[in-house]
């Protein structure tokens, strides 16, 4: 592994870990391949949950049966022509993806008409306090739940989803499907 996408990794491990109600506990969570921590949405990063449906993602046929995962590289083609940046999350068993937008999105984000999309913003904002399983900055690769794509060496700003863009593709996805 390069040296740049090594300090990637653990400046990601780093910067994760700030969600952690206990940094021991969450490292020992992601230590196998595969694992994925509890983390606190709403002081480092919301995650903004959307559908494969929500975002014009086709889902492959089925093989005897079984759900085939969408191959990595036709998901980030789909994001790049939609214009979606950021740190995105998956597992292959799930149609779905979750982007880390900044703290503080779910006070903003907006629910109707997109609810009818299952699109979730989780964050702190509320009451309710969501934990979500993150994977360890090393899972890059399926089925178990991955990023996307490796971490970049441009820090957190490059690695936060632009809610506002988000918000704009999925409503020009919800008109165009009406």
């Amino acid at each position: 592994m390069p040296a740049e996408e090594r300090q990637a990794r653990i400046d990601a491990w780093e910067w994760l870990l700030r969600a952690a109600k206990d940094r021991h506990v969450a490292e020992r969570e992601w230590e196998p391949i595969g694992g994925r921590a509890l983390l606190k949405a709403g002081e480092v990063f919301d995650v903004l949950r959307v559908t494969y449906r929500a975002l014009g993602v086709r889902l492959p046929d089925p093989v005897g049966g079984r759900r085939v995962p969408v191959p990595r590289l036709d998901l980030l083609g789909r994001l790049a022509e939609l214009g979606l940046t950021g740190m995105v999350y998956r597992t292959d068993y799930r149609p779905y993806l979750c982007f880390l937008v900044p703290p503080g999105t779910d006070q903003t984000w907006p629910k109707l008409p997109l609810l009818r999309d299952q699109v979730e913003c989780m964050g702190g904002s509320y009451a309710d306090v969501h934990l979500v399983g993150v994977p360890s900055p090393n899972s890059v690769e399926g089925p178990h739940l991955h990023w996307a794509e490796p971490f970049g060496p441009d820090g957190p700003a490059a690695w936060l989803s632009d809610p506002g863009r988000l918000h704009e593709v999925l409503l020009e996805r919800l008109e165009a499907a009406i």
